[in-house]
């Protein structure tokens, strides 16, 4: 093609675009795909983002954690983390949150001679109320009885 030629540029982008769509359609049907995304959790997250975000989880869980911040943290948008930490951990993030709380509050019942108040409030519940609701729903047990059947402190 001649520069000079009306449209010739516009030609020369749209053969480019086409030659790069033939290229990925070509090269995202391998049968290895091993080969571009072996650190990848089968269709979810990466491994590290994965990581990331559950640690990140882990490290705030008195904090009220917003959908935003946590994509942020694995490099991704907030819908496409959502629905990504899902096919990767079986839960969506608030559940997943709600669960690690969950599992820290029975450690603390279980280990500390702290008062259900204060054991809601270290992980991440304002009234000690909001914290028995989750808490029961998780384990189907209050934190009193939980902290009963576990023969701890009380």
């Amino acid at each position: 093609m001649r520069a000079d030629l009306p449209l010739s540029n516009l030609r020369i982008d749209a053969l480019g675009d086409e030659i790069a769509i033939q290229l990925l359609r070509k090269w995202s049907n391998l049968a290895n795909a091993g080969a571009f995304g072996s650190d990848r959790a089968s269709s979810g997250l990466a491994k590290w983002q994965e990581r990331r975000a559950a640690e990140y989880l882990a490290d705030n869980l008195a904090e009220d954690v917003s959908l935003e911040i946590l994509a942020g943290v694995a490099g991704l948008s907030t819908f496409h983390f959502a629905r990504m930490f899902k096919q990767s951990t079986g839960l969506p993030p608030h559940a997943y949150l709600r669960r690690l709380r969950s599992e820290r509050a029975k450690e603390l019942l279980a280990t500390t001679k702290l008062s259900v108040g204060e054991i809601a409030t270290v992980v991440g519940y304002e009234t000690p109320q909001a914290f028995a609701r989750m808490f029961r729903a998780e384990t189907g047990a209050s934190p009193s009885e939980y902290r009963r059947e576990q023969g701890s402190w009380i």
